[in-house]
């Protein structure tokens, strides 16, 4: 008898657990759809990354440099749009929000090495862990990432999507957004970049404080040029149409 008090006692808990869980999801997924469909009219006034940065330099006691000035995709030099897309997603227009082939390739490349190398992100996976998640490595955050990047293909336009990036995505040190990146290294308005100048901002975007430093701006100039062949064979009339 006392047992089976006992063994009802834990399955009363453990359904109370499972149900805390449940709610707490219910919760969590509720709060980001609500988020989500706002970006459909409003622009993100920061993002986790962003915050991560600031925080940072708060921690240390550096100065904290920070440029981002917002501006709709038709602001936006085409060059720059057409040089990310190839260098970041060349699929965007194609996928759903992941790219499975993609994911597979990172996959493989992952049980080689016995340690996440690689994370097969589209642009709408990078954003969504620019606004919401961190730059940790790690399964569930992948899987998050993903069920994110499902939902935002869902409410969001391919533009909006490719807008909100362009305007948050880091260029650098404390520089924010096409806006922010194009005054900074060219001393011009984003919609004035020519495809060499844009070439270049594509090129940094994997490892922007990395790849400005002077010793390594080999590396940079030679992903430019590898990102201007290939604008200058191939083009994304999705770009047009959306403007």
């Amino acid at each position: 008898m006392q047992r089976a008090k006992e063994k009802s006692r834990l399955g009363r808990w453990v359904k109370g657990l499972l149900g805390l869980i449940l709610l707490v999801v219910l919760i969590q997924t509720g709060v980001l759809f609500v988020q989500v469909v706002l970006l459909s009219t409003r622009n993100p006034p920061t993002t986790a990354f962003i915050q991560r940065y600031l925080n940072q330099c708060l921690l240390s006691g550096e100065g904290c440099p920070f440029a981002q000035e917002w501006k709709p995709l038709s602001e936006i030099s085409t060059h720059l749009q057409e040089a990310v897309l190839i260098g970041e997603d060349d699929a965007f227009f194609e996928h759903e929000g992941i790219d499975t082939e993609a994911i597979k390739e990172s996959l493989e490349a992952n049980r080689k090495k016995k340690k996440i190398v690689r994370g097969g992100s589209t642009i709408t996976q990078q954003l969504v862990k620019n606004l919401y998640l961190s730059p940790s490595k790690n399964y569930y955050r992948k899987a998050r990432e993903i069920v994110i990047s499902l939902l935002m293909e869902k409410l969001l336009t391919k533009q909006r999507i490719l807008e909100i990036y362009l305007n948050v995505i880091q260029f650098g040190r404390g520089i924010y957004g096409a806006q922010a990146a194009s005054l900074h290294y060219f001393n011009k308005p984003a919609n004035n970049l020519t495809m060499d100048e844009a070439a270049y901002l594509a090129a940094i975007i994997p490892n922007p404080e990395l790849l400005t430093d002077p010793a390594r701006a080999k590396r940079a100039e030679r992903r430019k040029s590898m990102l201007l062949r290939r604008m200058q064979s191939r083009n994304h009339p999705e770009l047009r149409e959306g403007l």
